[in-house]
């Protein structure tokens, strides 16, 4: 299966917030698309906070999310000058091609 995230970009101009709304997989080879997304959405209406929501994304791996919180912590890394806020789901959604096939059910 190849791991592609998708992104739908939010911009709430009245309220100076820009969302990233995830969707997709999000792993430690594809989380690196986001860091100019997120650069970029903060900027187009000055933002002060850029909030990445997860919690509709496919698949999440703990590794592709670890890097995502390192960047979001690190203002000179991101580069963006902005509070970056990451909302993910309390259980990461596992990767479907991990998941052992559903037992067929055979009709008596």
């Amino acid at each position: 299966m190849e791991h592609k995230v998708q992104v739908l970009v939010g911009l709430d101009i009245d309220h100076q917030v820009a969302t990233l709304d995830v969707t997709g997989c999000l792993t430690e080879s594809s989380v690196p698309v986001l860091f100019p997304l997120i650069r970029r959405a903060g900027a187009m209406i000055d933002s002060p906070r850029v909030d990445v929501v997860l919690n509709h994304a496919r698949h999440v791996d703990q590794a592709g999310l670890d890097l995502l919180k390192e960047f979001a912590a690190d203002p000179t890394r991101s580069g963006c000058g902005r509070a970056i806020s990451i909302s993910a789901p309390a259980a990461l959604p596992p990767c479907p091609t991990l998941q052992p096939a559903p037992a067929e059910t055979v009709a008596a």
